[in-house]
């Protein structure tokens, strides 16, 4: 899979008119700023042209995501971490997974097995359950936004030498991105990159030129926690789970800022299931 830009901040030019496709299930704050699955031709890589099969049509799939959010309430039992119960984080590279755990975050796969089992710890939990479908007409990863930026607002990591390093920010987005690469020939599998980023939109237009044109274009500051990238294989009937560690209670951490939140002096931490559809198709 593509590797995602090293997490240095550095400057993204945005087009000034934006285009944006969706589910009209999906909340709006997802709406307007989810990206989606590119078109794969069939045995192809994901950016791959179409291409013709042996009976004169094109056989494409697209990668549609199922997406459940569950936001649970802290009122002195984490009912979250019966979830993990039923996720298997081996399948993350030890030192991976060990680094994610220091800066509060969890990742792991299930199997469609275990929805009956997470919808009843759900329910029992009362959790605010919200479920969509993305299906991304672009070649841009999956953006998940998570909460916008406080003025000052600092966010801690531990790195792979177990160095803590800080960083403050003014403003801006906190996003989880999911990058994606579909592999029919594998089962099939869907290769999943995890990031974590703020970005930040600069009230400035500039210049740029894109081939034969000059085009104006907002300037954007991303800041991308590289070292906390983690990939995945996720094959057919299975889905990834994002969550928080028992260091949420660090709330200067990247798990404590993406992931937790405290409203009118209520403890909340949410949690993902993200589960890739791979949609096949022949036009002729």
């Amino acid at each position: 899979m593509e590797r995602r830009t090293p997490s240095r901040t550095f400057l993204l030019l945005l087009g000034a008119t934006v285009s944006v496709g969706g589910c009209a299930s999906m909340p709006g704050f997802l709406r307007s700023l989810t990206g989606g699955a590119r078109p794969i031709a069939n045995g192809a890589s994901p950016r791959a042209h179409d291409t013709p099969s042996t009976t004169g049509g094109v056989q494409v799939v697209y990668l549609a995501f199922d997406l459940v959010s569950a936001e649970f309430v802290v009122d002195g039992v984490r009912h979250s971490r019966k979830v993990w119960n039923h996720v298997d984080e081996r399948r993350i590279e030890p030192d991976v997974s060990a680094r994610l755990a220091r800066n509060g975050l969890r990742v792991g796969v299930a199997s469609a097995d275990a929805w009956p089992i997470l919808r009843a710890i759900f329910d029992a939990a009362e959790a605010d359950v919200q479920r969509w479908q993305v299906v991304a007409q672009g070649t841009d990863p999956l953006t998940l936004p998570m909460a916008p930026i406080r003025p000052g607002e600092s966010i801690f990591t531990y790195g792979r030498g177990g160095r803590l390093v800080g960083k403050t920010f003014d403003r801006g987005d906190k996003l989880v991105i999911v990058d994606y690469s579909f592999h029919p020939e594998q089962g099939p599998a869907t290769e999943l990159l995890l990031s974590f980023e703020v970005r930040s939109v600069r009230d400035e237009l500039t210049w740029q030129k894109r081939g034969h044109r000059i085009e104006q274009r907002v300037a954007v500051d991303i800041h991308v926690f590289d070292q906390l990238e983690v990939g995945v294989s996720i094959r057919a009937n299975e889905f990834l789970v994002l969550g928080v560690t028992d260091l949420v209670g660090n709330e200067y951490l990247v798990g404590g800022r993406f992931l937790s939140s405290s409203r009118a002096g209520v403890r909340r931490e949410k949690l993902f299931c993200i589960t890739p559809v791979p949609i096949q198709a022949s036009s002729r």
